[in-house]
């Protein structure tokens, strides 16, 4: 199921559930990259969004059992990726200590991103929201 909500003021949100599927994060890529595209968003910073959308998604799918919920949301300039999902275990950042490591660097990847994330309890789970500055650009969604 696909929302997409046109919010007050300057605010434009979509809300997409994704089964739960190896497919989902190239799902989520091309749904994140078709919006953001209608949203006028810098190209940089919508490859940025994509990357970290795909590794919040992947996320999902390795250590949850059951489907996710994709919200874009813009709001001036800054763009909120949340990904809901029914773990209500919080992801935690781990440093890297050796090259031959695999896995576990995601929330380290979207810091470097310039992403501010965060995590918020649901009934069903938890929310992990990104939250990345699109630059100047994006066009004044109140139009």
């Amino acid at each position: 199921m696909t929302i997409t909500v046109d919010s007050p003021a300057h605010i434009a949100s979509h809300r997409v559930v994704l089964a739960r599927s190896r497919h989902a994060p190239e799902v989520a890529r091309k749904i994140t990259a078709r919006w953001l595209a209608a949203c006028e968003a810098p190209f940089g910073a919508a490859a940025d969004a994509i990357l970290i959308v795909s590794e919040l998604v992947t996320n999902t799918f390795r250590h949850t059992s059951g489907p996710c919920t994709l919200t874009l949301t813009v709001c001036g300039s800054e763009l909120d990726i949340g990904v809901a999902d029914t773990s209500a275990e919080v992801p935690q950042a781990r440093a890297v200590t050796c090259v031959d490591e695999r896995g576990g660097f995601g929330l380290t990847m979207l810091g470097e991103l310039g992403a501010r994330v965060s995590v918020a309890p649901t009934p069903e789970g938890k929310t992990v929201h990104a939250a990345l500055d699109l630059g100047p650009g994006v066009p004044d969604l109140r139009e």
